[in-house]
């Protein structure tokens, strides 16, 4: 039970700041990471993982400061708050990390039509998570 409040208390501190930032402007940095991400995996399907790893921590996951600087080094501008908003909006099960199937539904999926740019949640990350613990690269 206590995971399960920490993760609404994540989620809703996320609603927070996506509405302090304002939801036209994050969706504006996600499709500019987006394009920018797109980009350089141009290469094919080895340059996702390739792109996933210029993120990813040692465990295969994404953290928020990793996010923010390679979103900072692909050139968007973008401040430390929108960074946050933004990797809520991708962080599926508001665990404070973005794995691999995460990412790719971020970056590849089209946000649905009135989702305020979130990607689509047809995956269960706990379900995921369960059959696949830690994602390495």
């Amino acid at each position: 039970r206590a995971a399960q409040v920490d993760m609404e208390v994540v989620a809703y501190r996320y609603r927070i700041l996506e509405a302090v930032c304002g939801k036209r402007r994050l969706d504006l940095l996600a499709e500019q990471i987006r394009e920018k991400v797109r980009t350089r995996m141009a290469g094919g399907g080895g340059e996702l993982a390739k792109s996933f790893r210029l993120f990813a921590a040692n465990n295969g996951t994404i953290r928020y400061d990793a996010f923010y600087h390679v979103a900072q080094d692909l050139g968007v501008d973008i401040s430390p708050r929108e960074a946050r908003a933004l990797f809520g909006r991708f962080d599926l099960n508001k665990d404070g990390a973005i794995v691999f199937y995460e990412f790719i539904d971020a970056l590849l999926a089209p946000p649905p039509a009135g989702s305020g740019g979130a990607p689509p949640a047809h995956r269960d990350a706990s379900l995921y998570e369960q059959r696949h613990p830690t994602v390495r690269f």
